[in-house]
């Protein structure tokens, strides 16, 4: 049996004053920029990473950009205009200009999420250029119950199809070899359905990795966002345990990275070389910005980057398939 490689991770890439809830880490392949949402602020960040490691992380900062949303939001995906994304908000989906510092509805969940206390959680564009984004009991709700959706946004109409629901939390997503891959946070289990690329149906829903059997020094090891390797490798960030894990897609646990930060929340795999991973995360104390960064030795907030073996790649982020005008206007 071959032993599980363990990465530690000490020093903070980026580390803001004033992070709560970062989340949604997205990578940019065609203008090198990084973005992440911070979920409870309502905002989107973006910084332009450096062209390599000698250049001064502050001047990479000097770049940092923020988009105000009117709600809170949990995702963002790619368009095929660098300063324009989509956005999944409270209340529905949006955009963000970065030319214009502008956020705007496009459309509105549906009455079923819409008329109740859910937001936007995790989300990502498919291979058809569709925006799949779930939600889930909102802030101020006493409790997480299986109140959410998965829904998609179709890149044509804008209509949207419901393809989950009963979800607790939504989070980490992906495809591959017509399998589609899903976390549902609550349930404390990555799952794995039957995908049809041509007719976006998924079907047979099949777990494939629940975190209790990987995790059992701690109480509740929820998966949350995760980003995929082009061999298939998923790394999922572990909420309230410190940890990213790196799975194949038979479920063997291959690597652990630890990190100073409890509550790590969403890794992506980018950089020019696409062999970086940055891992998002958030404060202990959410509730209470007088709070924020008052746990010693706990860096939640931070943002963080591990550079990868040298067998691992990652893919660029699917880019949404509708036209950006449409989107905007």
């Amino acid at each position: 049996m071959s032993s599980v490689k363990l990465v530690k991770v000490e020093v903070p890439f980026i580390s803001l004053k004033g992070s709560r809830l970062p989340e949604g880490a997205t990578y940019n392949h065609l203008n090198h920029s990084f973005l992440w949402v911070d979920i409870i602020a309502g905002e989107v960040h973006r910084v332009f990473l450096p062209a390599n490691d000698e250049e001064n992380v502050k001047e990479m900062l000097s770049t940092h950009e923020v988009v105000k949303v009117e709600d809170s939001c949990g995702v963002i995906g790619l368009t095929s205009d660098n300063d324009i994304y989509i956005v999944g908000c409270q209340k529905g989906v949006g955009f963000v200009n970065f030319k214009t510092k502008e956020f705007k509805y496009k459309l509105f969940f549906p009455s079923e999420t819409y008329n109740i206390s859910l937001r936007s959680n995790d989300g990502s564009i498919d291979d058809k250029g569709n925006f799949w984004v779930g939600t889930m009991d909102n802030f101020d709700q006493p409790s997480v119950g299986p109140n959410g959706f998965q829904y998609r946004v179709n890149h044509k109409d804008f209509s949207i199809d419901t393809l989950i629901k009963n979800c607790y939390i939504p989070n980490g997503m992906a495809w591959k070899d017509n399998k589609f891959y899903w976390t549902d946070s609550g349930t404390y289990t990555i799952w794995k359905f039957d995908y049809d690329s041509n007719t976006g149906e998924i079907s047979n829903k099949q777990p494939l990795i629940n975190m209790k059997d990987f995790c059992p020094e701690d109480e509740s090891p929820e998966p949350d966002g995760f980003a995929m390797a082009a061999n298939g490798d998923i790394y999922t960030a572990v909420w309230s345990t410190g940890k990213v894990l790196r799975f194949n897609l038979e479920g063997k646990l291959m690597e652990k990275f630890i990190f100073p930060a409890k509550r790590v929340t969403c890794p992506i795999i980018g950089g020019k070389n696409f062999n970086e991973l940055f891992v998002t995360s958030a404060d202990l104390h959410l509730d209470d910005v007088d709070k924020l960064a008052s746990e010693p030795g706990d860096l939640g907030g931070a943002i963080f980057k591990v550079v990868l073996d040298s067998d691992v790649r990652g893919l660029p982020k699917n880019i949404w398939g509708g036209n950006v005008e449409d989107l905007i206007n």
